[in-house]
C-alpha cells in the first residue's frame, strides 16, 4: 500500500499525543486475531531492504486459503476505509488494529514511553549533534495514527490503513525505526512480532543518535551499550562513521579495538586537549555523551568547565559515571547545586529503593519489575561493591531516581540522579519547568563487576544481558521527551459553483 493511499484513507488522528496518555485500550477484533511470522533479518544486508520484511500469516481461514490471498481477493487495488473491497466492522470496532511490544536494540527489554505510528509521508531525516534548544526531542509528525507503550513495551495501535507492506514505525527520541507489517486485514487485530519492533542497532537499519563514549578503567560504560543492542560496527574513532566514537580517558582508559575501526580520541591528557569537550563545537556533533569513571577526577583534562555547561544548556544529554560528577561537583555553580556533595567515597551497601514520590520514578519502579531487576522484597538488586556515596542527597532542581536506604535520611546516599538543563528551565517561570537538555549522574560503576579494566572495547564486551544497575541505566536513556504533533484531518473540498 503507497503512503499516498495512506494519507487518503483519512484516518488521521486529531488530538494531541505525548506521553503515558497515548497508550489507548486494546480494541477487540471482529474478524480474529493474525501473528505474522518474521522474516530472518540476517537474510538481508546493509543498504539491501533489510528494513523490508516480508512474509505470509501465520494463520489460514477455515477454507484452507492462506490470509494473504483472501486478502488480495476480497478488497480492492487502492484500498482505504471507503474502499468497496472493505466491509463496515460491527459495533463502531477499528478496521484494524496493530498490537506488540517495543524492545531495545538488543530485542530484549521492553520499552516504556515508546512511541508506534503509522506514517503518512516518507519519513524527514533526522539530524544528528545537538545546537539547538529544543524541549519536545524529535518530535513525530505526518501520521496516520499513534500510540505509545506502556510500562511493560505493549501497545495497541488503532484505526491502522489496511493491506500489503504497511508502514510501522516504532521511535525513542532519535533511536527511530521503520519496518513494513506484511499484511493488515480490515477488522482485524494482528499481533506484530518482536523483530519488526525493536528499535535499531545501527544506521543501516534506522537512526541512532550521534554518541560520544569516553572510557574509563573503573567502569563498562561502552560494554553497557554495547548489551544495550549497539552493533559492535558502530563503535569507531570520532572520523569515523559509525554512531558510537570512542575517546580514551585519562588513566588510561580501554582503547578502542574491534569495531568499526579508526583511532580513539585522546584525552588521556598526554597529548593536549581532549578534543571532546575542549570546546562547545566539538561536543555540538553529538546528541549524548557517555563519560565512564576514570578512577579518580582527572581534573588536569578538564581544565574549562565551560563548554560541557553551555552543550547542556542548549539540548546536550550526558550520563557520568561516579569520578565525572567532578563536572558538576567542581563545574560552574548552578551545577553545584545539582546535589550535596561528601569528601567520603566509600562503597554503599544498600539496599536501594526506587525513590517512588514522583510519577517517572513510579514508572521506573514498574519497568524494573517488569524487566526482573528488582528483589523479592522490592529493593533494585544493585551490585554493593560497583555503588559509591559521594552523593547525600539530590539537589531542589534533581530528580532522585534510586538511593541507598539508611537507617536514616542522613544516610540515604543518592545512586541515580538526573536534573534538566539549564537549571531552573527556559523562559519564563512556569509549571511545570520546560528544559533543553539533561544530564544524569549516577554513583555506581555500570557493568564494572566491582573491578578496573583496561581491555579494549568493544572487542572485550560481551553481549550478554544486562544487569540491574544496567537496566535501570538504560530506562533513563530511553525516557526522552517525545512529542507527538497532532494531525488534522484536510478541509474538505468547497461545494461546486452554482449552476
Amino acid at each position: 500500500m503507497t503512503r499516498a493511499a495512506i494519507a487518503r484513507s483519512g484516518l488521521a488522528v486529531a488530538s494531541l499525543l505525548a506521553g503515558p496518555a497515548l497508550a489507548g485500550p486494546t480494541l477487540a477484533a471482529c474478524g480474529g486475531d493474525f501473528v505474522i511470522e518474521p522474516v530472518d533479518a540476517s537474510a538481508g544486508a546493509p543498504g539491501t531492504g533489510l528494513g523490508r520484511p516480508t512474509g505470509k500469516p501465520s494463520v489460514e481461514d477455515e477454507g484452507g486459503t492462506s490470509g494473504l490471498e483472501r486478502a488480495d481477493a476480497s478488497r480492492c487495488t487502492d484500498p482505504g476505509v471507503d474502499c468497496p473491497g472493505v466491509p463496515p466492522c460491527p459495533n463502531g470496532e477499528s478496521p484494524a488494529t496493530l498490537t506488540g511490544t517495543v524492545f531495545d536494540p538488543a530485542g530484549k527489554n521492553p520499552l516504556y514511553n515508546a512511541v508506534v505510528y503509522v506514517p503518512q509521508a516518507d519519513l524527514p531525516p533526522i539530524a544528528t549533534g545537538t545546537n539547538t534548544c529544543t524541549t519536545c526531542g524529535t518530535p513525530v509528525s505526518s501520521y496516520v495514527t499513534a500510540t505509545a507503550t506502556d510500562a511493560t513495551g505493549k501497545f495497541t495501535l488503532p484505526n491502522v490503513p489496511t493491506g500489503m507492506e504497511i508502514p510501522l514505525v516504532v521511535q525513542a527520541g532519535k533511536w527511530r525505526r521503520e519496518m513494513f507489517v506484511p499484511l493488515v486485514r480490515a477488522c482485524t487485530t494482528t499481533a506484530v512480532p518482536p523483530e519488526l519492533t525493536r528499535l535499531p542497532r545501527n544506521h543501516y537499519e534506522g537512526d541512532l543518535p550521534q554518541m560520544a563514549a569516553l572510557t574509563g578503567a573503573c567502569d563498562g560504560i561502552a560494554c553497557f551499550l554495547r548489551r544495550v543492542g549497539v552493533d559492535a560496527q558502530e563503535f569507531t574513532g570520532p572520523d569515523g562513521d559509525g554512531r558510537v566514537h570512542v575517546y580514551r580517558g585519562a588513566g588510561p582508559g580501554p582503547d578502542l579495538a574491534g569495531g568499526g575501526g579508526g583511532t580513539a580520541g585522546d584525552c588521556t591528557g598526554t597529548s593536549g586537549a581532549c578534543p571532546l569537550w575542549s570546546t562547545k563545537a566539538a561536543l555540538e556533533r553529538y546528541d549524548n555523551v557517555f563519560l565512564g569513571c576514570e578512577c579518580g577526577e582527572n581534573n588536569q583534562t578538564k581544565p574549562d568547565m565551560a563548554p560541557m555547561h553551555d552543550w547542556l544548556g542548549e539540548g546536550g544529554l550526558v550520563i557520568a559515571v561516579h569520578n565525572q560528577e567532578t563536572w558538576f561537583k567542581n563545574g560552574p555553580a548552578d551545577f553545584q547545586t545539582a546535589a550535596t556533595w561528601t569528601t567520603a567515597d566509600a562503597a554503599a551497601p544498600g539496599p536501594f529503593l526506587v525513590d517512588t514520590t514522583f510519577q517517572g520514578g513510579k514508572n521506573m519502579q514498574k519497568w524494573l519489575g517488569n524487566t526482573g531487576a528488582l528483589a523479592s522484597d522490592g529493593t533494585v538488586s544493585l551490585n554493593p561493591p560497583d555503588v559509591s556515596d559521594t552523593m547525600a542527597s539530590a539537589g531542589s532542581q534533581s530528580s532522585r531516581w534510586i538511593y541507598e536506604d539508611g537507617s536514616d535520611a542522613a544516610a540515604a546516599s543518592v545512586a541515580y540522579l538526573s536534573f534538566g538543563t539549564p537549571v531552573g528551565g527556559i523562559g519564563p517561570p512556569q509549571e511545570p519547568p520546560q528544559y533543553c537538555g539533561r544530564a544524569i549522574v549516577t554513583d555506581v560503576h555500570v557493568g564494572a563487576s566491582a573491578a578496573p579494566s583496561t581491555a579494549a572495547v568493544p572487542a572485550s564486551c560481551d553481549a550478554g544481558d544486562l544487569s540491574p544497575e544496567e537496566k535501570a541505566l538504560e530506562f533513563m536513556l530511553f525516557d526522552v521527551p517525545l512529542c507527538v504533533e497532532t494531525v488534522l484531518q484536510p478541509p474538505n473540498p468547497p461545494p461546486p459553483p452554482p449552476k
